[in-house]
C-alpha cells in the first residue's frame, strides 16, 4: 500500500497545476450552474505494463463518457499520468495529454507530452527529474531524454540530532551545458530542519547568499515567505497541536524584532480505522483555528490572541464500507468571536466515501449560499462545485 500511495504521489507531481482542490475556488464561481470535476486513480495496463494511473477529467458531469463509466477509453479527459516501480529506488512515468490518432484513451498512440523519474538516494535524500521531450531516439523515459529541470534534496543528521533537509531546484545545466554537474544552476533553495521529536521545525525558502558567498551560514536573507513552526503544546488525549509560524519581515531575517507571526491550533479527536474499513464505535471531529497576533500580553496561547479563521470537520455517519463527513469553514460574528452565537457559517461542503468491491468512491459537495430559507444544512442550500475522487482496487485492462 505504501508503494502505491508513492506512486499515486508522483503521478500527482507530474501532473501539478493541472488540478485545483480547495473550496476557496470553488465556492466563488458567478456561474448558476455547479461546476463538476472528477478525479479517478488506480493500476492499469497500458503501454506494455501495468501501471499507477491518475486521470484529471474534463469538467462537467459527463466526463465518464458514452457508457456511463470512468477509467474507459470513451473518457472525457484533461490529462493523465502514469508511473510504475522501475527498481528499489527508482520510479518513472508520464503525462498524456492527448488520445492520438485513435481518439481513445490508454492506448498506445497516446501523446506523451512530459516524463520524470524520481530516486531515492542512500544518504537519505532523493532527486526528481523532469523530461520535456524524447531524445534522438524518438522513445520517452531512455537514456537520452531532454531534462527540462530537476530537484535534489539531501537528508542530513547532525550531532545535534537535529534532521536538516535542503532542496535545491535546478533549471540551467549551467556553462558546460551538462545536467548534473558542478556547474548546474539552482533558482530556489529551502531548508528544513526538524529535531528528533518533531518539536522544532523551520522552513525557509528562497535564500539569499549573504557577504560570506556561502549558503545555510547566518548571514543568508530569506523571503518573506520563510516561516518557522514551533509545537507550543501537545496534548496526546485529544491530539492538541498548536504551531507558531514566523514570517521573516521587511529586513530579510528570521528571530528579529519585525517578524511577523501567526499561530495555528489545530484539535482532532481522531476515529480508529480498521484494515477493511470504518470503525462504528468512534467519532471524527477536526477543529482549525488560526491567529494573527499575541494580543496586548504579548504571549501566544493565551485569551486575548486575535483569531483570523476557523475551519471544523466533523463526521456525520460512518459504517464498515465509509462515512460522511461536513467540512465547514467560519466568519466571525458581530461580536468578533467564532464560537458559540458568534460563529457564522461561511461556506461548507459535504463529503460522503463509499466503496465496493472494485473501487472507493469520494464525493465532495461544495455549498456557497444558504438559499432563500436563509438557513444553512437545509435543502435549498445553493451548490457551487461537486468532485468526484475514485480509486479502484483492481487492475483495469486496456480496451
Amino acid at each position: 500500500m505504501h508503494r502505491n500511495f508513492v506512486l499515486l504521489i508522483f503521478v500527482v507531481l507530474l501532473l501539478s497545476g493541472c488540478f485545483h482542490d480547495d473550496v476557496d475556488k470553488a465556492v466563488d464561481k458567478p456561474s448558476e450552474e455547479p461546476l463538476h470535476t472528477a478525479f479517478a486513480s488506480g493500476n492499469k495496463n497500458i503501454m506494455g505494463g501495468e501501471r499507477q494511473v491518475g486521470v484529471f477529467y474534463q469538467e462537467g458531469l459527463d466526463s465518464a463518457g458514452k457508457d456511463g463509466e470512468y477509467f474507459t477509453g470513451d473518457d472525457l479527459i484533461r490529462t493523465y499520468g502514469a508511473s510504475s516501480i522501475i527498481n528499489s529506488t527508482t520510479n518513472a512515468g508520464f503525462s498524456v495529454n492527448s488520445p492520438g490518432k485513435d481518439q481513445i484513451w490508454f492506448t498506445d498512440d497516446d501523446v506523451i507530452y512530459e516524463a520524470g523519474k524520481f530516486e531515492s538516494l542512500e544518504s537519505g535524500g532523493w532527486i526528481s527529474t523532469r523530461f520535456g521531450a524524447p531524445g534522438l531516439d524518438g522513445k520517452w523515459l531512455t537514456a537520452d531524454d531532454v531534462v527540462s529541470n530537476y530537484t535534489l534534496r539531501t537528508s542530513i543528521l547532525d550531532d545535534a540530532n537535529i534532521t536538516a533537509e535542503k532542496t535545491f531546484y535546478y533549471t540551467d545545466p549551467g556553462s558546460d551545458g551538462l545536467w548534473f554537474t558542478e556547474d548546474d544552476v539552482f533558482t530556489d533553495v529551502d531548508l528544513t530542519r526538524v529535531d528528533s521529536e518533531n518539536q522544532v521545525t523551520d522552513r525557509m525558502f528562497d535564500f539569499g547568499v549573504g557577504e560570506d558567498g556561502v549558503l545555510f551560514t547566518d548571514d543568508d536573507t530569506v523571503s518573506y515567505y520563510s516561516y518557522r513552526e514551533r509545537i507550543l503544546q501537545e496534548n496526546p488525549g485529544t491530539r492538541t497541536t498548536s504551531k507558531l509560524r514566523s514570517l521573516a519581515g521587511n529586513d530579510g531575517y528570521l528571530d528579529t524584532a519585525d517578524d511577523v507571526s501567526s499561530l495555528t491550533t489545530e484539535q482532532r479527536i481522531t476515529m480508529n480505522v480498521s484494515a477493511f474499513g470504518f470503525e462504528t464505535s468512534h467519532t471524527f471531529s477536526s477543529l482549525y483555528e488560526y491567529y494573527d497576533d499575541a494580543g496586548s500580553d504579548g504571549v501566544w496561547l493565551t485569551d486575548d490572541d486575535r483569531q483570523t479563521s476557523k475551519s471544523t470537520i466533523d463526521i456525520l455517519d460512518q459504517n464498515q464500507l465509509g462515512f460522511s463527513a461536513r467540512h465547514i469553514e467560519w466568519l466571525s460574528g458581530s461580536d468578533g468571536n467564532y464560537t458559540g452565537d458568534g460563529g457564522i457559517v461561511a461556506r461548507y461542503s459535504l463529503q460522503v466515501v463509499d466503496s465496493d468491491a472494485t473501487k472507493s468512491t469520494s464525493r465532495q459537495t461544495y455549498y456557497r449560499s444558504a438559499g432563500v430559507d436563509e438557513i444553512w444544512f437545509s435543502e435549498d442550500d445553493v451548490v457551487s462545485e461537486t468532485h468526484t475522487a475514485m480509486h479502484f482496487w483492481t487492475t483495469i485492462p486496456t480496451e
